[in-house]
C-alpha cells in the first residue's frame, strides 16, 4: 500500500516538474507539435496521479479497505476524467471546442466507462 502511494505521489511530483519546465521554458507560439504534446501528456500524468492519491485517502478516510480490484477501479476511473479535462483542453487549444464536440467527447467517454462497468458484470457471473 505504502508503495501505492509513493510511486502516485513520486509520478506527480515528477510531472509538475516538468510541466513547469515546459510551462517556463517554452513558447507556445513559435514551438512545433512536440512541446505541445509534453506539455498536454505531463499535464495528464499530473492530474491523474493527484486525483488517483486523493481518491485513495478519501477510501482511507472512510475506512474502506482498499482491495487490488479497488485500486483499478480507481485508477480507470482517474484515467476517464482526466482524459475527459485534457481532452477538452487540447480541443480548445486546437480551436474545435465547441459545444457539440464537448458534449460528443464526453458521452463516448462515458459509453467507455459503461462498456467497462458491464464486461466486469460479465466477468464476475
Amino acid at each position: 500500500m505504502r508503495t501505492w502511494y509513493f510511486s502516485l505521489i513520486s509520478v506527480a511530483l515528477i510531472s509538475i516538474g516538468i510541466l513547469s519546465v515546459i510551462f517556463f521554458n517554452i513558447n507556445p507560439y513559435k514551438s512545433g507539435t512536440v512541446p505541445l504534446f509534453g506539455f498536454f501528456f505531463t499535464l495528464f500524468l499530473a492530474i491523474f496521479s493527484i486525483l488517483a492519491v486523493s481518491a485513495s485517502l478519501i477510501n482511507v478516510y472512510r475506512k474502506q479497505s482498499i482491495s487490488k480490484n479497488r485500486r483499478l477501479l480507481i485508477l480507470r476511473r482517474c484515467a476517464i476524467i482526466t482524459f475527459a479535462v485534457v481532452g477538452l483542453l487540447l480541443f480548445s487549444a486546437l480551436k474545435v471546442l465547441n459545444f457539440l464536440s464537448a458534449i460528443n467527447f464526453i458521452l463516448a467517454l462515458a459509453l467507455l466507462e459503461i462498456f467497462f462497468i458491464n464486461k466486469t458484470r460479465e466477468r464476475l457471473r
